[in-house]
């Protein structure tokens, strides 16, 4: 049998990456730092996802091993018996996950155990597997990377699946859509065994596939998120049932198709179903996704390379009209939650610099006009309000 180590037994981990293998046959473990989930997971060796469309359906998830990621000498054993290693923890986790497989590289070098393994970092992430091998690899020293060349491939991949947060504090339960997706990219996978798994979607065109979800799916999901927190609502389907929020999210992502198939060659009609497809879940009741949580680390989301911002900078390199992309920009700039730091930090920096300055500051931004329509948007929502936006 074919075996994962799923590092990250949170939510995304257990209820959509552990699934996705699971359904493929293969044997689940798990790695992770927070006590109480791990010492659950080791109670038992079984738990349940809910899976939520017209109806909730529920499936029963088996697993193997469960460690601490912090046990070394556990963590280096599982490590070198997978044929996949897996992470959903956020980029700003994947550095010290990169400490963890650095040692069990030095490990297998030691013993010089050559079993083929794949690395597949399932982040919200542009490139995320080669980000984390770069991690990895200073770490290593260099006959240590000739070796691990030699036996590990770290493939990208784009993963889409809600996950909402639930309370069940007694269990493991996890709630997730009915759809889901994986994308990797085979460029120099050699396990045919991972190759032939069904319900994974393998590309040569792995950024395409990236930047598809995330300026698609990421992008609109947090500007609904900043929008219906504007607006008072409390979930994502009560957000998306507002008419002007609705409108506003379809042109939002229409936008962004028209830019992705520019670049990347995607076929319009199955882009635009492509959409379709998203505003349907975004409506699904049963999700009960929170506009907060959808909503959080507002600094990393108008990053420079993340969904809010790269779509600016392509669809000014393809000479796209910008000017929704802009409203989006200035939208998020504008959520103000007191009980997200980030928020905070932003509206300080507002308040003590120059309007585009910050702008450009938060976004890496250097077009000027780009920059100042930002800018402008931003003080037309705080002079006029949020309903500004949908006048415009």
């Amino acid at each position: 049998m074919q075996r994962v180590l799923q590092i990250g037994a949170g939510n995304i981990g257990r209820g959509c990456v552990a699934r996705i293998f699971s359904e493929n046959k293969y044997e689940i473990n798990f790695a992770d730092v927070n006590v109480e989930i791990i010492d659950k997971l080791q109670a038992t060796n079984n738990y349940k996802i809910e899976i939520v469309q017209d109806e909730i359906e529920t499936q029963e998830i088996r697993y193997n091993n469960v460690i601490y990621s912090t046990d070394t000498d556990s963590f280096n054993t599982l490590f070198s018996k997978m044929n996949v290693v897996t992470t959903a923890v956020g980029p700003a986790i994947l550095p010290f996950v990169a400490k963890n497989i650095a040692q069990a590289i030095k490990e297998k070098y030691l013993k010089n155990d050559r079993k083929n393994i794949t690395i597949i970092a399932c982040e919200n992430y542009i490139k995320a597997s080669s980000y984390l091998k770069t991690l990895v690899y200073t770490e290593l020293q260099e006959a240590e990377i000739i070796f691990a060349d030699g036996c590990l491939v770290f493939a990208d991949a784009a993963i889409d699946c809600i996950v909402p947060p639930v309370t069940d504090t007694k269990g493991l339960m996890v709630r997730v859509e009915l759809f889901y997706e994986l994308v990797v990219d085979k460029t120099h996978i050699v396990d045919e065994a991972l190759l032939a798994s069904p319900n994974i979607i393998f590309t040569t065109t792995i950024l395409a596939f990236v930047e598809r979800k995330l300026f698609t799916l990421n992008a609109a999901h947090a500007t609904c998120a900043y929008l219906g927190y504007y607006q008072g609502y409390t979930h994502i389907d009560a957000a998306i049932a507002d008419p002007q929020i609705h409108t506003f999210i379809q042109s939002l992502m229409e936008k962004n198709a028209e830019i992705l198939c520019k670049k990347h060659g995607f076929d319009i009609e199955k882009q635009l179903q492509y959409v379709a497809k998203i505003m349907k879940r975004f409506e699904n009741p049963y999700l009960q996704d929170d506009v907060t949580r959808v909503g959080r680390e507002l600094l990393r989301k108008i990053n420079t390379n993340e969904r809010l911002v790269a779509p600016i900078k392509d669809g000014l390199k393809l000479k796209v009209d910008c000017e929704i992309l802009y409203q989006a920009v200035a939208i998020a700039l504008h959520y103000i939650n007191d009980h997200e730091m980030d928020t905070i930090v932003i509206q300080r920096l507002f308040n003590t610099r120059g309007k585009n300055e910050t702008v450009s500051y938060l976004t890496g931004l250097r077009d000027y006009e780009a920059v100042t329509q930002i800018a402008a948007d931003y003080d037309k929502i705080s002079k006029e309000g949020i309903t500004w936006i949908f006048q415009s």
